[in-house]
């Protein structure tokens, strides 16, 4: 029997070092293997950082449904569209808004099938799903290019047919 033996040089700089210093604090390891005030402190920084990722992918979600609730103070989803009489001003509670945009909101359920908006000549706009992602640009920087349209969207598993003329938005979600 063979008998092998690792002779390969290690580079200076590559092994796992006794402690490293971080913005954690002092990470302490032997043989590769952290101690248990090093460990303590890796799953403690990483539960902290679970928590930051649930915040940061349940704002966007939590902020839309909040809308949602406000609108259907006004009227019945697919059919009420929310306009702001002024631009909104620095005390405006919402995401992402800025002081320069005319602001509207619709919500479109799409549970009971496809919902048309007809989108009139010369304006800007964009359709977002329930976890702000980009569904689709409508108006100047839309399909339409500002010449207006009717954007039909559907559900996602949508497999009846589309009226010709109308321009389809195939939605991730219902909402």
């Amino acid at each position: 029997m063979t008998s092998h033996a690792n002779t390969t040089p290690i580079p200076a700089g590559i092994a796992m070092p006794d402690e490293a210093r971080t913005r954690l604090g002092t990470l302490r390891f032997f043989d590769g293997f952290p101690d248990d005030a090093t460990t303590r402190t890796l799953f403690d920084n990483l539960d902290f950082q679970r928590a930051v990722q649930a915040y940061l992918l349940g704002l966007a979600p939590v902020a839309v449904a909040a809308m949602r609730k406000a609108l259907l103070q006004w009227g019945p989803v697919n059919s009420t569209l929310v306009m702001w009489a002024d631009l909104v001003h620095p005390r405006f509670l919402g995401l992402v808004y800025n002081t320069s945009t005319s602001y509207h909101y619709a919500w479109l359920d799409l549970r009971d099938g496809p919902v048309v908006v007809e989108v009139p000549p010369k304006v800007y706009g964009a359709a977002i799903d329930p976890w702000c992602r980009w569904v689709i640009d409508v108006g100047i920087t839309g399909t339409d290019r500002g010449r207006g349209g009717r954007y039909l969207f559907v559900p996602p598993d949508h497999a009846g047919q589309v009226p010709d003329g109308d321009l389809v938005v195939r939605s991730r979600t219902v909402g």
